[in-house]
């Protein structure tokens, strides 16, 4: 709920074989700022890191996202990818997505995407073409970016508290006609 949120997180993997797995979910509205820094730094050898984000704004909130993967010359056979999705639901909202790459080793698995857009007219066609309304077909929408991430969660009560959490800013913001 705080108008700037920062997050910087640096992940070192330093002993051979180390691996980690970063997942997370956000949602902004009004005017807030949520800033994400994610660096992981790979040193030791066959190493792994997944990194996984997953935000939506609206009104007039802006989320920005900044990572970075480096890779060691020390860091041979290292797999590690870094994912940030980002669904604009209002005109005034913005997301800006920079992923980075470092790769000083020369046997490695290594990718990055991002990608920024608003809810997909097809889907809310073909939902509202089998009876549903047009927020409902949204709410689906946004139920369904979410729940890859929210999957991941280990702990079911901590994962149903996120889901519902979610859906019920989502639907809060459409009640009051924020998106």
């Amino acid at each position: 709920g705080a108008k700037l949120g920062r997050l910087h997180l640096d992940v070192d993997l330093v002993g051979d074989g180390s691996h980690s797995a970063i997942y997370g979910a956000y949602f902004g509205e009004e005017r807030q700022t949520l800033d994400y820094r994610y660096f992981m730094n790979h040193i030791g050898r066959s190493t792994r890191c997944d990194m996984f984000l997953k935000g939506a704004v609206e009104d007039e909130a802006l989320s920005v996202f900044t990572g970075l993967i480096r890779i060691e010359e020390s860091g041979q056979k290292t797999e590690s990818f870094q994912t940030n999705k980002n669904l604009i639901l209002s005109d005034g909202a913005a997301a800006r997505s920079v992923p980075n790459l470092e790769i000083l080793a020369n046997d490695v698995k290594c990718g990055h995407g991002s990608s920024v857009g608003p809810l997909d007219e097809e889907q809310r066609y073909y939902l509202t073409s089998r009876g549903l309304t047009p927020e409902r077909a949204d709410r689906l929408q946004v139920h369904g970016f979410f729940e890859e991430v929210v999957t991941q969660i280990p702990d079911d009560t901590v994962a149903d508290w996120a889901r519902t959490r979610i859906n019920d800013k989502y639907v809060t913001a459409q009640e009051e006609g924020r998106v």
